[in-house]
């Protein structure tokens, strides 16, 4: 089995996937909210709670707190900041911002950018995931 999600910071939609060829069928769709939850594993164990699955991979959807259109490097920028939390194993809430009007209003000229409790940490550059577990644990 593989473990599927889109994590939101509202929703989080969770599913078992079987992979047959190439085809793949999804199999236990749940939607919850994921303001209860104080980070990814919490989500994670409340859906495979009582399920009997032996999971073969996992993969998830998760925005960052990234500001940016979706360029590349602002892609790699929300991978990293999820590796470095998730590394650190801290309770993290993720946003993504994508419309222009929004990230100059927050005062940033250069994307990819990084917001963390409302503050611009970086902006124009994607820093290693050591600079960025040292963002996240100030």
């Amino acid at each position: 089995m593989i473990l599927v999600g889109d994590i939101g910071g509202t929703n989080s939609r969770l599913a078992l996937a079987r992979a047959n060829g190439s085809r793949v069928s999804i199999e236990q769709l749940e939607v919850s909210d994921s303001r209860q939850a104080d980070g990814l594993a919490p989500i994670l164990e409340r859906y495979l709670a009582g399920k009997n699955a032996t999971l073969e991979a996992a993969g998830f959807g998760i925005p960052g707190p990234v500001l940016g259109p979706g360029c590349p490097r602002c892609n790699k920028l929300a991978e990293d900041v999820l590796k470095a939390a998730m590394e650190l194993d801290i309770k993290y809430k993720f946003e993504k911002v994508t419309d222009m009007r929004d990230i100059m209003a927050m005062g940033v000229m250069m994307t990819p950018a990084l917001v963390i409790d409302g503050v611009v940490k970086i902006s124009g550059k994607v820093p290693s995931v050591d600079e960025l577990k040292k963002m996240l644990s100030e």
